[in-house]
């Protein structure tokens, strides 16, 4: 059985897009309606949630 064995370069690029996935759903599903005035509301903090758990996966993959 192989195992998904991942060099620290693979890691930091998954990460890297991981953080990129999080500014996107920041921008776009939580500061964009703020800055347009359309604010819904469960949009909102469904991108800020999504931003938050990508964020965080960046996070968990750079620790030492």
């Amino acid at each position: 059985m192989r195992y998904l064995i991942l060099s620290t370069n693979r890691i930091e690029l998954i990460a890297g897009i991981n953080r990129d996935v999080a500014q996107i759903f920041f921008a776009s599903m939580f500061i964009g309606p703020i800055m347009l005035g359309v604010i819904n509301w469960g949009l909102l903090i469904l991108g800020l949630i999504l931003s938050i758990i990508f964020w965080s996966i960046s996070l968990i993959l750079t620790q030492p």
